[in-house]
C-alpha cells in the first residue's frame, strides 16, 4: 500500500467519523425539536382551555354583579320607606 493511499484511507475514516457524529448531532436535535414542539402544542391547548375558563367566569362574575346591585337597589328602597 503507498504512502498516498494509506493517507486517504486515513483521511475518509476521520471523515466518515464526522458526518458520523453531525448525524448523531441532527438526530438529538430533532428529538429535542419534536419535545419541543409536543410540549408546544400541550402549552396552546392548555391555554385554551384556561382563557375559555376565565370567559365564563368573567361571565359569571358581572352576573353576580348585576345581582348585588339589584339587592343593592331594593335595599336602599327599604330603607327609605
Amino acid at each position: 500500500m503507498s504512502l498516498e493511499s494509506e493517507e486517504y484511507g486515513i483521511v475518509v475514516t476521520g471523515l466518515q467519523k464526522q458526518v458520523d457524529e453531525l448525524r448523531q448531532m441532527l438526530e438529538d436535535e430533532n428529538s429535542q425539536a419534536e419535545v419541543s414542539t409536543t410540549a408546544s402544542a400541550e402549552s396552546a391547548a392548555q391555554i385554551k382551555q384556561l382563557e375559555d375558563k376565565n370567559r365564563k367566569l368573567a361571565v359569571r362574575i358581572s352576573h353576580l354583579l348585576r345581582a348585588l346591585d339589584r339587592k343593592d337597589s331594593e335595599l336602599q328602597a327599604l330603607q327609605q320607606n
